[in-house]
């Protein structure tokens, strides 16, 4: 971008980034076709309707133009929503409506959050303006290292612990190994189980939408003990075209991650323990939470034969098996992607329900908890470090 191209675009464009639109993305999105074009060369002959009939059109819809900022390949109205005389619709709904409006002109419409609370911002910019969605091979490459690895990783688990010794394990024959990864496989496929559930409810709201994503980039955790992944990332490929669509998405997952992770833990127990008692789950992993709904769930444990398993002074584990220790590890993962820190979706679910600074703010106090949590000793600091 080359804003000597055109100084007083840049200059509306900047006042635009401090006072009215909130998001980085939307700011990328409309900069490109506002400053990028003169630097690059580019010369076309399509271009938006005239400002007076864009207006005409928002005059009719829920929308009551504020300001406007207009470029010549993009208008910005910052706007309130109506009240009364049918003009309590939710900007999704207004937005639904806007496009129909526009339909048969070569634009495309946007509603985003305004910076000033309670009102929105309308974006009307040409089709062949918007990013054209492509994924380098380069990060189809990556993607795919990042999904072998994790599929390595995730049978790293701290939630589960063997009862063999480290001088059975370095006497085991070939067979013997054979069995043991049996009892770590089960694991790492329900664990990676929840995250893909979680990664194609986020895909079904998002073509509800219009909305592109690339493909998952899978977070594998190591060499610290973790849970083996911490679920995984998607970008954004297209422009979103309104808060309830980062809702839709983020909540989706959220609710598919409990979902999917809640049966296998519900299977594991119906299950029972291993017969072959090599598997154990990590009991002080486990958040208090939980440590409080398994307790009664899990039978004697493994050793120690205190009463109080928050007393116990060595490292609790109680009989278990694979498909169980999955579970927990998936509900641990939706957990933490829920935590209302930044752009995980807790983060965006805190944002879309009480606003930027309240949500900023929420995210800033579970930081501070994440950071304590860390000083943990031993594998339980580990995971919050990880």
């Amino acid at each position: 971008l080359d804003p000597s191209q055109n100084p007083e675009d840049f200059n509306k464009l900047e006042k635009l980034a401090e006072d009215t639109i909130e998001d980085e993305n939307t700011l990328r999105l409309i900069a490109v076709p506002i400053l990028g074009r003169g630097g690059r060369g580019q010369v076309t002959v399509t271009t938006l309707p005239p400002l007076g009939q864009v207006r005409e059109v928002l005059a009719r819809s829920p929308f009551n133009v504020l300001e406007i900022a207009d470029f010549p390949r993009v208008y910005v109205f910052r706007c309130s929503m109506a009240r009364g005389g049918g003009g309590d619709e939710a900007p999704g709904a207004a937005l639904a409506s806007l496009q129909r409006d526009f339909d048969g002109l070569d634009v495309e419409v946007f509603v985003q959050k305004a910076k000033q609370e309670g009102q929105s911002v309308v974006l009307v910019m040409l089709k062949e303006d918007l990013p054209k969605n492509d994924f380098a091979w380069w990060q189809w490459l990556i993607c795919l290292v990042l999904f072998l690895f994790t599929l390595l990783t995730v049978n790293i688990n701290t939630l589960g612990v063997t009862t063999l010794s480290s001088e059975q394990m370095s006497a085991m024959n070939m067979d013997q190994a054979i069995k043991l990864a049996s009892k770590t496989v089960p694991t790492a496929i329900c664990a990676f189980a929840t995250v893909a559930a979680q990664e194609v409810a986020r895909r079904t709201a998002a073509s509800k939408y219009d909305v592109d994503l690339t493909p998952p980039f899978f977070v594998p955790v190591w060499p610290l003990p973790s849970l083996g992944t911490l679920g995984a990332v998607s970008r954004r490929l297209s422009l979103v075209p309104n808060e309830e669509a980062s809702l839709a998405m983020s909540t989706a997952a959220g609710l598919t991650g409990f979902a999917v992770s809640l049966l296998i833990i519900f299977a594991g127990l119906a299950l029972g323990p291993d017969p072959d008692k090599i598997v154990n789950l990590n009991f002080q992993m486990l958040p208090l939470v939980l440590k409080v709904a398994l307790k009664p769930l899990l039978g004697q444990t493994s050793l120690s034969d205190l009463p109080d398993p928050f007393a116990a002074p060595v490292s609790l584990a109680f009989p278990s098996n694979p498909v169980l220790i999955g579970g927990i590890t998936g509900l641990m993962i939706t957990c933490l992607n829920l935590l209302p820190i930044g752009r995980l979706d807790g983060g965006v679910i805190a944002k879309g329900i009480f606003g930027g600074r309240a949500g900023g703010l929420i995210g800033l106090t579970s930081f501070v908890f994440l950071a304590l949590g860390a000083l943990s000793p031993g594998e339980a600091g580990s995971l919050y470090i990880s």
